[in-house]
């Protein structure tokens, strides 16, 4: 890290000292070709960077950090670590194991809890409905041979005496006919209103729960569970940047610097 940071302040100073070269070769071209004040943009060749005062100053701070290392190096502080609670590490660690636990435990438990009881729902509608098929079943079964039972209220034993039966004895074979049609129509109210209507309904409240529970599930647990890991990878990335970033940003520096340098110089040569 010494040599790196050596070059960099090498090339900071030559560059403020001598200015010149890159002033006349990379600034002013193209200052002049895009600016309305070309004295404003010759005047930059004139221009100090490093006046006395800060000269003084840059002398006085480097003064200071001498002195703070040296006291550092001879009582041997250099070695001293810095508390742990200090550093983003140990908050990093703080914050994901809170929001880990948080995600594997309360929310965890509320998931599989919803989950257990749609399930439980389901299968309760489910039971309910194969009953009431069942009974419309057997209540079919019995609409049939009530039907065959009326039709044996008649001596007739085929479709030829029926019908001489019917013209020998019309107003028995009306009240038959006008009982049949009460009966059927009371049986097929039912079916339609109680038995297709209750299906119908738990089929529509079965929908319903189903669609609330899988909006509760993903907007509440899961969005819960995607925040906590948004917030993992955001301050991890945060923290990783902290940490390595200074020494990526030196060092492309140093060498964006070094290849600049080189072709100032190559074309101040010419």
């Amino acid at each position: 890290m010494t040599l790196p940071m050596s070059v960099m302040a090498a090339l900071i100073i030559y560059i403020g000292v001598q200015p010149s070269l890159i002033l006349e070769k990379l600034v002013y071209p193209v200052l002049s070709a895009y600016t309305f004040d070309p004295q404003a943009a010759h005047h930059l060749l004139s221009v100090k960077f490093f006046t006395m005062a800060g000269l003084q100053e840059v002398i006085l701070v480097t003064i200071i950090g001498v002195a703070i290392f040296t006291v550092g190096w001879t009582q041997n502080l250099l070695d001293t670590k810095i508390p742990r609670k200090l550093g983003p590490d140990y908050w990093y660690e703080k914050l994901a194991t809170s929001l880990i636990w948080l995600a594997k435990g309360p929310f965890t438990t509320l998931d599989s809890a919803i989950d257990d009881s749609y399930k439980k729902t389901g299968h309760a509608a489910l039971k309910v409905t194969k009953t009431m098929e069942t009974f419309d079943a057997k209540m079919d079964h019995k609409y049939v041979q009530t039907g065959e039972d009326f039709s044996h209220a008649t001596p007739a034993k085929s479709a030829e005496e029926y019908k001489s039966w019917v013209g020998h004895h019309p107003e028995k074979s009306d009240m038959i006919a006008e009982n049949f049609m009460i009966y059927g129509d009371y049986v097929s109210n039912f079916d339609r209103r109680v038995v297709d209507g209750t299906v119908n309904q738990i089929g529509r409240s079965a929908w319903v729960v189903s669609a609330h529970t899988d909006s509760f599930d993903k907007n509440m647990v899961d969005g819960v569970v995607n925040w906590i890991a948004d917030v993992l990878h955001r301050y991890g990335d945060i923290f990783r940047r902290s940490v390595t970033g200074v020494v990526n940003d030196y060092t492309s520096g140093i060498v964006i610097g070094a290849i600049m340098l080189w072709i100032f110089m190559v074309i101040g040569a010419r």
